[in-house]
């Protein structure tokens, strides 16, 4: 027997540069009229914008050789309320087994919608379920309401939630499934409870038929945010592993966080990790017997529940590596203020106090693990820093504001706001930094601005722990070289900031900050510790500097730079990819 795949895909591009409202596809479903037609349902709604609707499907067989279906595009009810809309599409095959997925193409003057995916099993008689999933009611700090319009058709239908940290994620949750037998509309509510304070989540509604779970149908996302706990604390620690061979491990957190568990936590950067592959492998190993279960693999990131100033905490790498790859580095940043007791970092025989020094080299192949043990954390709150930067004019109604934010190693959302007072009024579309890449520039393009007016700013920065502004800061289009500007505070302590971009091609920024003046040399090393470029050298002023540094004439690898400021030593490294 044959066997086939039946695929449709569905994607979403919005309109853009305008405001003008567009249609909405609200679920989808089907029906089998025969072995080789199917009857598809969509409701959607037009929104008074006129277009029309198309089915499009594919079958591939096991060889891969796609075969395509569509429906002829017919034009919609423009109505401003709920309407559905069906076609039948014929001409299947007959004589093979196939599970499909299919949807429904809305196309107007402005722009294309492409509708969510269903599934069904070809032949069937069962129909499936119209779901939608309807807007979340209620959020809480670690807990959402949420709601689901389910038709079954007739069927008994099995509905339940999900949640998950992106659309196209299914890294969360689900709820108990509820059995719906109705053959009438019927809301379904549900709660996720355990979540994290402060974080996006995504909610979808899904339908499974009771008779066959190969007839199932689901809504569209929907997102909410908890509400944010500004008690919330912890202590995360990045760690580097960079190899002989110039691979560098990055991506390692340790520390501790008010909600952490003891399992793995999805929302503050904990995943399983799938089995070893040969070659080179660092992660993190629970080594509490009774959690093994709960934690697999391993991950990358081993955070644990804060509890006292008192407790210590003990954490586990594990090392895959050939004898080639050694020696290897271990790089950490300064941990005085994260922790008051001792940190260690002990490897077969060696222990290192991992708060006087910032590095160690592995160099005995025999050694397969690491252990850390870190006592009386210094827990705080996770503010990103930020620091505005220039602005940049362009004609006399069009500015462009700049800032650097350092997400200290959570995934951070930035956007600016701006007005005429400090209740600013106007905001940036959101920009998303990759706590992986350190220091980011962020920027927004402002305009239909008026002549003479003196403009308030401010960079807003969220994760999940809460959202942060920066100070207020100024511009006007009257005269540029005139433009009163908001005198930024010295920075307050000494510090080495991660490159960016990281990794590179062919330059980089790197951004340090001097609360005093200071002798400071910059200098960058190959793996093999040769100094391939001095990027500063002599006395400079206090204050946010910034260094460009070009990498026309290296080749791909790691690097180190150093940062030396009076009696203050700092490391970091670099990648550079060609």
């Amino acid at each position: 027997m044959k066997i086939f795949r039946f695929a449709c895909t569905l994607i979403v591009l919005p309109a853009m540069l305008h405001c003008q409202p567009v249609p909405q596809i609200v679920y989808t479903y089907s029906k089998w009229l025969t072995a080789g037609s199917v009857e598809m349902f969509a409701g959607i709604r037009p929104n008074g914008i006129a277009g029309t609707a198309q089915f499009r499907c594919s079958i591939t067989n096991p060889s891969f050789t796609p075969t395509y279906y569509e429906t002829t595009p017919r034009p919609y009810p423009t109505d401003t309320g709920l309407v559905e809309i069906s076609q039948v599409l014929s001409g299947l095959p007959t004589d093979s087994s196939y599970t499909f997925a299919y949807g429904v193409d809305l196309s107007t003057d402005s722009a294309a919608l492409f509708g969510q995916m269903q599934s069904s099993r070809a032949g069937d008689t069962l129909t499936t379920p119209e779901l939608a999933t309807l807007r979340p009611l209620d959020a809480g700090l670690q807990k959402v309401s949420v709601s689901a319009r389910c038709n079954t058709h007739g069927a008994p239908t099995f509905i339940s939630f999900s949640w998950s940290s992106g659309e196209y994620y299914y890294d969360g949750g689900w709820t108990v499934p509820v059995l719906v037998t109705s053959t009438k509309d019927t809301v379904i509510t549900a709660e996720f409870s355990g979540l994290v304070p402060a974080v996006k989540y995504y909610i979808q509604a899904f339908g499974m038929n009771a008779a066959d779970s190969a007839v199932a149908a689901h809504g569209e996302y929907d997102s909410i945010m908890t509400m944010p706990d500004s008690n919330a604390v912890g202590v995360v620690t990045p760690l580097t592993v960079l190899a002989s061979s110039g691979i560098a491990w990055t991506g390692l957190n340790f520390g501790l966080h008010t909600y952490a568990t003891d399992c793995i936590d999805v929302m503050l950067g904990e995943f399983e990790l799938p089995p070893v592959a040969p070659g080179f492998d660092v992660r993190f190993a629970n080594i509490h017997p009774a959690y093994a279960a709960c934690n697999g693999l391993g991950t990358y990131a081993d955070l644990r529940p804060f509890v006292s100033p008192a407790q210590a905490d003990t954490y586990r790498v594990r090392i895959t590596a050939d004898p080639d790859q050694y020696p290897m580095i271990f790089f950490w940043p300064p941990l005085d203020s994260s922790y008051t007791g001792a940190v260690t970092l002990r490897a077969g025989t060696d222990t290192i106090n991992m708060k006087t020094s910032q590095s160690y080299i592995l160099s005995d192949p025999d050694v397969s693990a690491v252990t850390i043990i870190a006592r009386l954390p210094v827990p705080r709150h996770f503010e990103p820093d930020i620091l505005i930067g220039r602005t940049d004019y362009f004609d006399s109604a069009v500015v462009q504001l700049h800032a650097t934010v350092n997400p200290n190693g959570l995934t951070t959302t930035v956007w600016f706001e701006w007005g005429p007072t400090t209740s600013y009024g106007s905001q940036s579309s959101a920009q998303f930094i990759d706590p992986r890449y350190g220091v980011a520039p962020v920027a927004a393009h402002v305009s239909k601005l008026a002549s003479g007016t003196l403009y308030h700013f401010r960079i807003v920065s969220q994760n999940s722990h809460g959202t942060w502004t920066s100070a207020d800061g100024l511009f006007s289009i009257a005269s540029p070289l005139s433009v009163p500007t908001t005198k930024r505070p010295l920075p307050d302590h000494l510090a080495l900031l991660q490159n960016y971009p990281n990794p590179f091609n062919p330059s980089t920024e790197i951004t340090y900050t001097l609360p005093a003046r200071t002798r400071v040399t910059l200098r960058v090393y190959d793996i093999l510790g040769k100094e391939v470029a001095l990027l500063a050298d002599g006395l400079q002023e206090a204050g946010y500097k910034r260094v460009s540094f070009s990498a026309v004439n290296l080749p791909s690898g790691v690097y180190i730079y150093v940062l030396n400021a009076g009696t203050f030593r700092e490391v970091r490294k670099m990648l550079i990819l060609k």
